[in-house]
């Protein structure tokens, strides 16, 4: 019985093994089912805003996957998913720091590209993050996935996954590194790469004050919501 129980619990070797495969995996599904939207793009002439049912599915790939790691590990790695009611005052005055510190680094970081004449790296101004988001019920659709349904997923990926599995090798500054260099070149356009890093290292800051996901997916949100809304307004 004791060898039993034993060989039933995952070591440390099988479970990067199995972690890197989830994450290959969920970045193979995400090429590949982008890879075939362009393809179908193109044949129909379409315009390139984002197709919010595509976009949903996309999405489906990593609870999916996520689903098959816990399960396949005996859960050995717990999902932060607690929803702490109690400390929620606390952690709303640390989710509008984040959004602070976001804005504030995005700003500088805007100002020094453009001293530095770097056109290549300036991010992508909020007018031009709404109109891949199309019109009409897409445009609606769309708002719904990019303020509810991606920060949910990419906090599940990001924050509740990579970050506890790196840190069981490595320290957590440098997990959250780690966890933030993947999170920025996951969103695969360079111009936005040190924003949306400077974003994943202030998630991974929240992460870790608050012990859930949650609070990470809230800020995540809001950001998102600040730039559509910023987008619009402009």
């Amino acid at each position: 019985m004791k060898q039993t129980s034993e060989t039933s619990i995952p070591s440390r070797k099988n479970l990067f093994y199995d972690a890197f495969i989830s994450f290959a995996g969920i970045i193979i599904g995400f090429a590949t089912i982008s890879i075939f939207i362009g393809l179908i793009s193109n044949l129909e002439n379409e315009s390139s805003s984002i197709n919010p049912f595509f976009a949903f599915v996309t999405y489906l790939i990593i609870p999916g996957v996520l689903i098959w790691f816990y399960k396949r590990n005996n859960n050995r790695i717990k999902l932060k998913l607690n929803f702490p009611l109690r400390d929620w005052h606390q952690y709303w005055k640390i989710i509008l720091f984040c959004i602070l510190l976001m804005m504030s680094s995005s700003i500088l970081y805007g100002i020094l590209v453009q001293i530095l004449q770097i056109p290549w790296l300036m991010p992508p101004s909020p007018n031009d993050q709404i109109f891949f988001l199309g019109s009409g019920k897409s445009l609606f659709f769309n708002i719904l996935i990019v303020v509810i349904w991606a920060p949910f997923n990419e906090e599940l990926l990001f924050r509740n996954f990579l970050i506890p599995i790196i840190s069981m090798k490595y320290r957590y500054f440098v997990a959250s590194i780690i966890s933030s260099i993947l999170f920025s070149l996951m969103h695969l356009e360079p111009s936005a790469l040190i924003p949306v890093f400077l974003l994943g290292i202030c998630l991974a800051w929240l992460f870790k004050k608050s012990q859930s996901v949650w609070p990470c997916v809230f800020a995540h949100s809001l950001w998102n919501m600040f730039v559509i809304v910023i987008g619009f307004l402009i």
